[in-house]
């Protein structure tokens, strides 16, 4: 016998399955009562297939209120790095107008400047290598191989990122 945690995790597939399925035994009833052993068969299961029934579609209803919160969550999210972006400073929207002009959107950029950090810790660029090899004592004058992010690409070409302070 399978647990409950098996039957409750199933596909939103086979839970609408489930749903069409128990929705057209309830609604085929007064039919299936005319052949043989079909009213016995909703005497002894008919509760069953309404109590599946209406768990199937509750799963459903769940599903579906759980898509449009996260469409929505998604939306807001998406809103709001578009406003982070058009309120940076002019130095760090210089940095990421410098990079999108580049062919490959790729640049050497110092490793300890705080808008290289800044830009980097909220994911709008990043490095292209994880590795450096470093000749010499002068570790404050690295500089790394930065990326901008194809996101943020996108919203360039798309006008929704001004690059102009």
């Amino acid at each position: 016998m399978p647990n409950i945690k098996s039957v409750l995790t199933l596909p939103t597939k086979i839970w609408g399955v489930i749903s069409f399925a128990g929705t057209a035994l309830l609604l085929g009833e007064p039919l299936l009562k005319r052949y043989s052993g079909g009213s016995e068969l909703f005497l002894k299961y008919g509760v069953w297939f309404a109590v599946i029934t209406l768990l199937a579609y509750s799963f459903l209803v769940i599903e579906l209120i759980l898509y449009f919160w996260r469409m929505r969550r998604q939306k807001q999210e998406w809103l709001s790095k578009i406003a982070y972006l058009n309120n940076l400073t002019s130095d760090k929207k210089m940095i990421i107008s410098k990079l999108y002009l580049a062919p490959t959107h790729v640049l050497k950029l110092k490793y300890n400047v705080e808008q290289v950090r800044e830009l980097e810790e909220n994911l709008v660029i990043g490095r292209t290598m994880n590795t450096q090899i470093v000749f010499g004592d002068d570790f404050s004058n690295i500089q790394w191989d930065y990326m901008l992010q194809p996101w943020v690409v996108q919203l360039i070409d798309e006008n929704k990122i001004t690059l102009k302070s």
